[in-house]
């Protein structure tokens, strides 16, 4: 069963960030918020996704990534985000 999570990604300086959202795209689907922070939806479990990822933080960036209880929401995001969240 698929689940959410949040991931914060800051991309290690020598790093080609051309390949994140590549990455991401192997996850069942993704939004991006800004620049270095994604909602992914991927059946994979936080430490999968991290396997997935750190190539691009190693060794001097960051990532977080932590699940979502989706349910339990609010905010105020544009149209685009909450059409992509509800069709999750």
């Amino acid at each position: 069963m698929p689940g959410h999570f949040i991931v914060s990604l800051k991309p290690d300086p020598s790093t080609d960030t051309d390949g994140i959202e590549g990455a991401l795209d192997k996850t069942r689907n993704w939004f991006r918020i800004k620049n270095n922070l994604w909602v992914v939806v991927t059946t994979r479990d936080a430490d999968r996704l991290f396997s997935l990822l750190q190539r691009f933080a190693k060794p001097d960036g960051q990532l977080f990534i932590c699940g979502l209880e989706i349910e339990n929401r609010q905010g105020w995001m544009s149209n685009e985000f909450w059409d992509w969240l509800r069709e999750t």
